[in-house]
């Protein structure tokens, strides 16, 4: 059974498992999250917040005004930042979607919580 949401006006939500929040907001895949105007989330368990944000890879979260991960399982936070790499977390903001700063982490959040936290001492 297919349960979605869509909220707003030209909102869409399709597929299963899905919510659009926002004027023009849509969803497809599966467990998918589109909110705000014109956000897109056209992956399984993407996640789009934000004015014209979107998000087309696998498990991928794209925050802030056009903000896009296009990789599976990866992350965009700010205005204009793009994720293109698979598992890269993409910070940064500017007038270009290429423009921010980068740091590609290898391991996913999955992964890191499973890691043992070590400590350092100084003397």
């Amino acid at each position: 059974m297919e349960r979605w949401s869509g909220f707003g006006s030209g909102a869409t939500a399709q597929g299963v498992n899905n919510l659009a929040l926002g004027a023009a907001s849509q969803t497809e895949g599966e467990g998918a999250s589109a909110v705000g105007p014109g956000a897109n989330a056209t992956a399984d368990f993407a996640g789009s917040y934000g004015y014209g944000a979107g998000v087309a890879g696998e498990a991928g979260t794209a925050v802030g005004p056009w903000a896009q991960a296009f990789a599976p399982y990866s992350a965009a936070f700010g205005a204009s930042a793009t994720a293109n790499a698979t598992e890269a977390w993409y910070w940064g903001h500017g007038p270009w979607p290429t423009q921010g700063d980068a740091w590609p982490w290898a391991p996913t959040l999955r992964a890191m919580k499973k890691r043992p936290q070590r400590s350092a001492t100084v003397v």
